[in-house]
């Protein structure tokens, strides 16, 4: 009983770290290049990691549109994830993107959005 409750905290304590605690601790420079690269496993992170620290809250837009267009589905689903989350108004608008179409529909779509950003 007791291994298991420190196994436990320790995978409670690992979470926090990881989804809290290592992102507060990134320097901005770090968080500015993880958003420049466009990396789908650390954009959505560092995106919101960059406006609670009072970043431009554009900032990103435009690699998650690069996701939105990718040949990859997992990557134009991540890109389609963010888009909905942490630029709604930019969503909403193109009601017709499904990141789970071809890709030349999908950058069709994703170039209606650009049009909106710009």
């Amino acid at each position: 009983m007791t291994i298991t409750l420190l196994v436990l905290f320790g995978v409670l304590a690992f979470l926090i770290y990881d989804r809290v605690l290592r992102w507060r601790l990134l320097p901005s420079e770090k968080l500015q290049a993880n958003i420049d690269s466009g990396h789908w496993r650390y954009l959505k992170h560092s995106i919101v990691e960059f406006r609670r620290r009072g970043g431009d809250r554009r900032i990103g837009s435009l690699r998650a549109l690069d996701l939105l267009q990718s040949e990859s589905k997992v990557e134009r689903m991540v890109g389609w994830m963010i888009m909905k989350e942490l630029f709604p108004e930019v969503a909403q608008r193109v009601p017709g993107y499904d990141p789970t179409a071809a890709p030349e529909k999908c950058r069709e779509e994703a170039q209606k959005m650009l049009i909106r950003i710009a």
